[in-house]
């Protein structure tokens, strides 16, 4: 048996790692949209204006805050993902985090839309 080189594996291991985590992130978003009559759709990117964004971000950040935390520290207690939370939310760091995300997804074609 021949012992092999780990870093020679970085690429595969930060997309695989990556995408989990993305994975979970993007499950949360999708759910906070689903509870505010939002979907995701497909097109040209004339769907929902900016405000209406804002507003889904501001309604979306908690839930996402909490899902980001319990999936980082998956042994940390409801207390500590709610204090981790609401300083994410606090400091900003929440609405960054989705509104990239958000980017992404319409780089990628993909919308957040009202459910008619």
């Amino acid at each position: 048996m021949e012992s092999i080189t780990l870093s020679k594996y970085a690429g595969f291991v930060h997309e695989f790692a990556n995408r989990m985590y993305y994975e979970a992130m993007l499950k949360s978003i999708q759910q906070s949209a689903e509870e505010q009559g939002f979907i995701f759709i497909k097109g040209d990117g004339s769907y929902l204006d900016i405000l209406a964004e804002e507003e889904f971000i501001s309604a979306a950040e908690n839930l996402f805050s909490k899902k980001r935390m319990e999936y980082l520290s998956p042994l940390a207690t409801d207390s500590d993902i709610d204090k981790w939370a609401s300083n994410d939310i606090e400091d900003g760091y929440s609405k960054t985090l989705i509104r990239s995300i958000l980017l992404s997804l319409k780089a990628g074609g993909v919308y957040l839309s009202k459910r008619e």
